[in-house]
């Protein structure tokens, strides 16, 4: 089962590619690979920080 930290990339990322806009691929990129960086069984608390910190910032 996913973590809620994965199914928020998740869905976020799938959220994201429905739009072609430039802008937001540096923020897709992020996301696959912190996707695949992160462990089903446990939260992530240092990852889904950073990913909310890029997001954020961009």
């Amino acid at each position: 089962m996913l973590n809620k930290g994965k199914e928020a990339m998740h869905s976020l990322y799938n959220s994201l590619s429905k739009s072609n806009d430039p802008k937001l691929d540096n923020i897709k990129e992020v996301l696959l690979r912190s996707y695949s960086k992160s462990n089903d069984d446990k939260e992530d608390p240092a990852l889904m920080r950073r990913v909310a910190r890029l997001v954020y910032k961009n």
